[in-house]
């Protein structure tokens, strides 16, 4: 059981998030052990709902979901319902979740675990960073708790994909990018 990664998964449940969702719950390496939703790809109504929906679909809805922030810290969130359909899964009519989320907000769901469980959970951001920059602000100690932090998301060596430079995650929170690159935290960047 000590090779069993403890993955803790933020993101804005859209067509992609749902495939790496899928994929971390058939795995036999990884436990997940909550999703926090952030406003993204679609506002945080529909993340929240997909999370939740994605659980079911797959047959785990014991996993918790908690709701996060729902705009960018600094601007208005720029959804991409062009890519993802209006309701973020290519509007593919799913019924509506039996489970509920959790009664926390996604920050404290994200504090809570990381401190409750030194060394031994992996973050996994896949959407914009702002719940991230939230926890980081709310409890600095984060950096020294977090196992690792594996974020989607940058453009570094190649084209964005929402302007020529910048990736949609960062560039819908730049701000939020911003803290939690700086925060000392052990991250790695896959863009």
């Amino acid at each position: 059981m000590s090779n069993v990664i403890r993955l803790l998964f933020d993101g804005d449940p859209g067509i992609d998030d749902a495939m790496a969702i899928i994929f971390a719950l058939k795995s036999d390496n990884v436990k997940l052990e909550g999703i926090t939703t952030v406003g993204g790809n679609v506002n945080l109504d529909h993340t929240t709902q997909n999370a939740l929906r994605i659980l079911e679909v797959a047959g785990h809805p014991e996993v918790p979901v908690a709701r996060g922030v729902a705009k960018p810290l600094l601007r208005d969130l720029e959804s991409t319902g062009e890519v993802h359909g209006e309701n973020g899964l290519g509007n593919v009519n799913l019924s509506s979740p039996r489970t509920k989320e959790k009664p926390i907000h996604a920050v404290d769901l994200i504090i809570k675990t990381i401190m409750d469980n030194p060394g031994e959970i992996t973050l996994v951001p896949v959407g914009p960073l702002t719940n991230i920059a939230v926890a980081v602000v709310k409890e600095p100690r984060l950096k020294g708790y977090v196992k690792e932090v594996v974020i989607m998301g940058g453009a570094v060596t190649v084209a964005g994909n929402i302007t020529s430079e910048a990736e949609f995650n960062v560039y819908a929170d730049p701000e939020a990018a911003k803290i939690v690159f700086h925060s000392g935290m052990p991250i790695t960047l896959v863009g």
